[in-house]
């Protein structure tokens, strides 16, 4: 098989392991093989120490890459000639008979404890990237029963050099992206409010855990990957125009603003309100998708939650003027507070005048504002069912 044939059959799954950290020992495994190895490994090689560690790895056993991570990279000989002799620049390759004397390579503990054990005698590596701080390196061993290695492996790994340079490249940005879209996610899950973005297709970049248990309850309001449906023809003809129009700003083809509209829920409960806006053209993105526009959803029904450890930090309220506040801003009396709250009214009374004093207020209308202004719009914590 000529070089540009064996490296072709190495591009596929070298860039699927770019875009999946998890399939590089699926890259690994037809290298090593068609390098005539028996083992291949990607070393992650701290600059200062020269320190190494595994980050992937196939024809090794688990314990073989813990002895190595643990031991044997402080007196990896191989790794230490290169970084002495400045070959950890991308592009070199890292030839252990071309970086240390055949007798002196064989006369070290790395040698005769660790790759002689498990019989790795000749190593072909490449360096495929650096930063500041830490060198990737790939290496592949070969046994004693194997040849040297030769013009033609040699060859090949140089040809391969800059896609593994790419692939890791892409790998970084591929984690950069997941990682923004990680705490994205995690803050707009602490809305109270539902929140839907959407592509320029319409489809569904981003949904909220809000938004998920209103789909879920089935009360006037659902998505799929086609389209928002509403409880009538005519509030789904007046979503789905709202939100075409604000895809079209946000994609940079129109003008729509967006708009307002009320869904009725066959329920009876009070109707959902929805809100739609267009997004900055091409700049909001998830992963490697763009959101156009976002559909706000508010269940007039939902229960405001008052965060005993927010409202104590703001306002020094004690536990039971929190709890008495969790009742006042979803709308009861002092009364009917009292009496969910299993105290006199005399008690509850008491409560609201140090509460307004503390906050500032000066009745139950202002004190719900404050309170739904300051923590109302977060949703409480709680452990997320979704894989």
């Amino acid at each position: 098989m000529t070089l540009e044939h064996e490296l072709l059959e190495l591009l596929g799954p070298l860039y699927d392991a770019a875009m999946d950290a998890s399939l590089w020992e699926e890259f690994l495994v037809p290298c090593c093989r068609i390098l005539g190895g028996t083992s291949a490994n990607i070393l992650m090689v701290d600059s200062v120490d020269v320190k190494s560690n595994v980050g992937a790895a196939t024809g090794f056993e688990p314990a073989w890459i813990r002895a190595f991570d643990e031991y044997y990279s402080h007196r990896n000989v191989v790794v230490e000639a290169a970084a002495a002799n400045g070959m950890f620049r991308t592009g070199e390759l890292l030839v252990g008979d071309e970086l240390v004397p055949r007798h002196e390579f064989e006369a070290s503990e790395y040698f005769n404890d660790y790759l002689k054990v498990h019989d790795f005698h000749y190593i072909l590596g490449g360096t495929i990237y650096q930063s500041a701080s830490r060198f990737g390196v790939i290496s592949i061993q070969k046994t004693r029963a194997a040849a040297a290695v030769s013009r033609h492996e040699a060859a090949l790994l140089k040809a391969l050099r800059p896609h593994l340079s790419r692939a890791q490249e892409i790998q970084w940005q591929v984690a950069e992206l997941n990682f923004r879209n990680d705490l994205l996610t995690a803050a707009v899950d602490r809305l109270a409010a539902g929140l839907v973005l959407l592509d320029a297709r319409s489809t569904p970049v981003l949904v909220n855990r809000a938004a998920e248990r209103i789909f879920a309850a089935r009360d006037g309001l659902a998505l799929s990957r086609q389209a928002f449906e509403a409880s009538t023809h005519e509030q789904t003809a007046l979503l789905r125009r709202l939100i075409a129009g604000a895809i079209a700003t946000g994609d940079g083809v129109g003008w729509d603003a967006g708009g307002a509209v009320r869904v009725a829920r066959p329920s009876g409960n009070r109707d959902y309100h929805v809100v739609v806006t267009p997004l900055p053209p091409r700049r909001v993105r998830l992963g490697a998708r763009t959101a156009a526009a976002a559909v706000f959803i508010t269940d007039p029904e939902h229960r405001i939650e008052t965060p005993a450890g927010a409202l104590s930090s703001l306002f020094g309220l004690t536990p039971a003027e929190i709890a008495l506040c969790g009742k006042l801003v979803n709308g009861l009396s002092v009364e009917e507070a009292a009496e969910e709250l299993g105290i006199s009214r005399n008690t509850a009374r008491t409560h609201p005048a140090r509460t307004f004093t503390k906050t500032g207020t000066t009745g139950q209308a202002e004190l719900s504002r404050l309170l739904v202004r300051s923590t109302g719009l977060l949703a409480p914590i709680t452990p997320d069912p979704r894989p």
